[in-house]
């Protein structure tokens, strides 16, 4: 099978992951010319928009440079492509590229590459939308609270409720914000629940003979009981004169002591052992006697204690394992097989209406798109899937043939996303398929594996040398972008025996390879600061609250860094696990001083030389009077302090009237700020205070409405920075796109703030030039 590629390339960060990738697209379009590959057979797929815009312009730039003039840039991209290759790029090869980069710049909509959201979102609008007799929806970053408050509603039925609380109750849930989780994970991960039906694993347990409720039982009282009776003995030999409480741990004690500190050692075994013996004990304590701070349930400081008793330590610790494995199993087969009905049964009925919400309003997120597309992709009537791999049909419906598949940063696939992938990939790769040739080429690294929270399957690109059937592999491991100290760093932390232990105590094979650093200097910081977190007043050692710890870090080994001047503000960042951690930490940072710029500060929407423009769309929007407080202060107005105090004078003594806020404005006309807003406000048809002016549906107009509102307060005479100038050009073209697409919403100004909303925190709306602010970055993991 000369004529299919299968590739898996593990890369590290910064070793030219989009380098390669654009080189192996180009490489495909020359050693697959002759059998007529199309560049538009080629389907890249990244996670993120910036990933797609880099790659896409990384490919275009390479095709440029190839084709163009001599130059030590292309004798360097054509040196690197004869290595990829292992033929000579001379004048024919030139010649075939110069034909695909002129086709490609004359068709860039036939030019696949796209984020795995986008690909779905073309599936499902092109395939399994009208299947559903969805022609028309609009697609949401997430879901609002009306739609759970809606889901709450339905599933508060006296025959739902009933079966909610029992649950809810065994569980320990008690706050809202734990129904919440469950229902959002329930949701989230709704996939799982198809492939347990598909499966039959609702059957695996409950029916395999192998395993009986009363064997395990039986097992597991005969196993515990005889630890107990070992640590006994141990202890009357040594220990004597103690109690169990000194002897047993106190959690251990609560269990199954009711007074510890009157309890012999001599009894211990008979009090445990009478009550193994009641089945309905053990499933009311089943979570405390499984629970690790309960493993093993004797006092190490008073038993087995040294080095000579280490073997029968260990030898009892290996029995007590192997007993409550056997418990664990008990409980799933006694109490787990009723309660994964239970949660079967409550998600069938929050996803029942979880569906009805969606196909009524025709809003989904991408979550949603990718659900709904595994779900039908499979089904038998579409005759999308044959034998597992793609069908015919499927390129029929997408009116082209992907012979090609690349995927960068494979490690952060989802389940569900590899299980629409699969059947491309398969067809491709079995020589069988529309074509006789094809190929996967797949770029990963285990180690950045962060989507977890959108359900990033690490292990799919461990196992995937397994599923494309010996691919050939190759590694990256030259580094050009980090400092030589934060590579070693790396490598240490990664090559430790300690991590390889702990990582193989979890199953999991890992080989590192260790990578090199192309800047030799000895430049980059790397400090580990622990710090020890109890509640408990007695810990002397320990911070408090997340909090205090936050601030001993930040006072004891991050300020005295900056004062001296020995820290980059620029190129420096502090990661945190969630937001209310970069909200201690920023709270920190404002009393002493020190410059930031906080995750949700990155979007363009937050420039100061574009937030005015929000404020002030706002409150045409909403009539508010904090957005319009808020325009006439900031940058573009400098409202003054007396002015402000005589406008908010005469808003609370109209309130009581019901006037407007137009009315304000118009009755405020002597302050010479407002007066100016007014006459904007009119000239442009943005107030229906005079009866010969109406307010448009301002839709295809915001463009022109936002440069007249630039132009009307002399903004680029206030923000004269190139940096600021970049960041204005940046809002004018996302208006643009917006006028130009909709993006799936009204084009209106409110649906172009709803827009806003959804894509803040997307790539396309990141803020230019934000590597030359000297401030931290604040950002979650």
């Amino acid at each position: 099978m000369k004529n299919f590629v299968k590739k898996v390339i593990r890369a590290s960060a910064g070793t030219g992951k989009t380098y390669r990738l654009s080189l192996e697209y180009i490489g495909l379009l020359l050693k697959f010319s002759e059998q007529g590959l199309h560049f538009s057979e080629i389907l890249v797929i990244t996670f993120t928009r910036k990933a797609t815009a880099e790659i896409r312009e990384r490919i275009f730039n390479h095709l440029a440079v190839i084709v163009g003039n001599q130059s030590q840039q292309r004798d360097e991209l054509c040196t690197n492509l004869e290595a990829l290759l292992g033929e000579e790029i001379g004048e024919r090869q030139r010649d075939i590229l110069k034909a695909c980069y002129h086709q490609m710049l004359i068709n860039k909509n036939l030019v696949q590459i796209s984020t795995i959201d986008s690909f779905t979102n073309t599936i499902f609008k092109t395939v399994i939308g009208p299947y559903l007799g969805v022609m028309d929806y609009r697609i949401r970053s997430t879901n609002d609270d009306s739609l759970l408050s809606e889901i709450y509603e339905s599933i508060l039925d006296e025959d739902s409720l009933r079966l909610l609380s029992d649950f809810f109750f065994r569980s320990s849930r008690k706050v809202i914000s734990d129904y919440r989780r469950l229902i959002e994970s329930i949701i989230r991960r709704r996939w799982i629940f198809d492939m347990m039906e598909a499966s039959a694993a609702r059957a695996t347990i409950s029916t395999a003979p192998a395993l009986t409720s009363d064997g395990l039982l039986a097992d597991f009282r005969q196993r515990f009981s005889e630890v107990v009776l070992v640590v006994q003995n141990f202890a009357e030999q040594y220990k004597g004169d103690k109690s169990a409480a000194d002897i047993l741990k106190s959690g251990f004690c609560e269990i199954f002591i009711d007074q510890p500190a009157e309890t012999a050692v001599q009894n211990i075994s008979q009090i445990i052992t009478e009550k193994l013996a009641d089945d309905s004990f053990l499933l009311q304590n089943c979570r405390a006697l499984l629970h690790n701070n309960n493993i093993p349930f004797w006092n190490g400081n008073q038993i087995f204690k040294g080095q000579r008793h280490n073997d029968i330590k260990n030898e009892q610790r290996s029995r007590l394992d192997s007993a409550l494995e056997l418990f664990a199993d008990w409980v799933l087969l006694t109490a787990g097989a009723k309660e994964q009905q239970e949660i079967i049964e409550i998600s069938r009925r929050i996803l029942k209406k979880y569906d009805d919400i969606k196909f009524r309003d025709k809003v989904f997120t991408y979550d949603d798109i990718s659900y709904y597309t595994f779900r039908y992709l499979y089904e038998p009537e579409l005759s999308l899937i044959e034998d597992n791999a793609i069908s015919n049909r499927f390129y029929e419906y997408l009116t082209t043939v992907i012979r090609f598949v690349l995927i960068d940063e494979f490690q952060d696939t989802s389940v569900i996303q590899f299980k629409i992938l699969f059947p491309m990939i398969k067809e491709i790769i079995s020589g069988e398929g529309v074509k006789t040739y094809g190929g996967v080429i797949v770029v990963g690294d285990e180690k950045q594996s962060i989507y977890g929270w959108r359900e990033g399957e690490r292990d799919l690109l461990l196992n995937l040398d397994s599923v494309l059937l010996s691919p050939q592999s190759d590694i990256l491991n030259v580094s050009y972008r980090s400092e030589y100290n934060i590579i070693q760093f790396v490598n240490s932390l990664f090559n430790d025996a300690d991590f390889e232990n702990q990582i193989a105590s979890l199953g999991i094979q890992w080989d590192y390879s260790p990578v090199e650093v192309n800047k030799q200097e000895h430049r980059g910081f790397v400090k580990t600061w622990f710090r020890n977190i109890s509640r408990a007043v007695e810990a002397e050692d320990a911070a408090h609250s997340d909090t205090a710890a936050f601030r001993e870090f930040v006072e004891k080994e991050l300020y005295p860094l900056i004062s001296q001047q020995k820290l980059s503000l620029s190129g420096t960042a502090i990661l945190a696990r969630e937001n209310r951690d970069i909200d201690d930490i920023a709270r920190i940072f404002d009393e002493l001083g020190i410059p930031y710029i906080a995750e949700s500060s990155f979007s363009v929407i937050h420039h100061p030389a574009v937030k005015p423009i929000f404020y002030f769309y706002q409150f045409i929007v909403q009539r508010d009077i904090y957005n319009l407080l808020c325009f006439l202060r900031s940058d573009y107005v400098l409202l003054n302090p007396a002015d402000l105090k005589d406008l908010t004078e005469q808003y609370h003594a109209q309130i009581a009237t019901g006037f407007s806020l137009d009315q304000l404005l118009a009755n405020c006309q002597h302050i010479a700020a407002v007066d100016k807003l007014w006459k904007f406000m009119i000239a442009n048809g943005l107030t229906s205070q005079r009866p010969d002016v109406t307010p448009p549906n301002i839709g295809n107009n915001m463009l022109t409405l936002t440069k007249k509102l630039l132009e009307e307060y002399a903004v680029t005479n206030i923000f004269r920075q190139e940096n600021d100038l970049k960041n204005i050009h940046l809002l004018l073209e996302i208006i643009a796109g917006f006028e130009n697409s909709n993006a799936g919403h009204v084009c209106t100004l409110k649906g172009f703030l709803e827009y806003c909303q959804e894509m803040e925190q997307d790539e396309s709306f990141r803020q230019i030039g934000l590597e030359v602010v000297a401030a931290i970055r604040l950002l979650t993991i």
